[in-house]
């Protein structure tokens, strides 16, 4: 029988750190998903995965025993994400959108990104769990 990711986490935060390679197997790839669907750019979203398990690594010995192991890494990676976002407008599906077109007018252009950065800050506005 496999352990659980939280004997797994729990084993890694008491100084058994050759267990987080198996935490990474098994969780790298919904998180990817996760940052896919907020930045639609596989290199951020992989950046933004690999700082996620940083932070894990870092902050291991603030996993608790009575915590979901689940619920702990997402608090992570929401934080990852915010933190990326407050550092400027990432090159994201969003920002790509707002590329100027060569044959379009400057001044439309320019509306297009005064949206943009209005729907970003609204979204960044919104409550982690939103």
């Amino acid at each position: 029988m496999l352990p659980s990711d939280k004997s797994l986490m729990l084993a890694v935060r008491d100084g058994e750190v050759d267990q987080f390679g198996e935490l990474f197997r098994r969780h790298h790839h919904r998180l990817f998903a996760f940052f896919y669907r907020m930045t639609a750019s596989p290199a951020v979203s992989e950046d933004l995965v690999q700082e996620v398990f940083v932070r894990m690594l870092k902050y291991r010995r603030t996993f608790r025993a009575d915590s979901d192991f689940s619920g702990w890494m997402y608090q992570i990676a929401r934080n990852v994400r915010a933190d990326h976002y407050r550092m400027g407008l990432p090159e994201t599906g969003l920002i790509d959108q707002a590329r100027p077109d060569h044959q379009a007018d400057p001044a439309d252009e320019i509306t297009k990104r005064e949206k943009l950065s209005v729907l970003q800050r609204a979204l960044l506005a919104l409550p982690h769990e939103k």
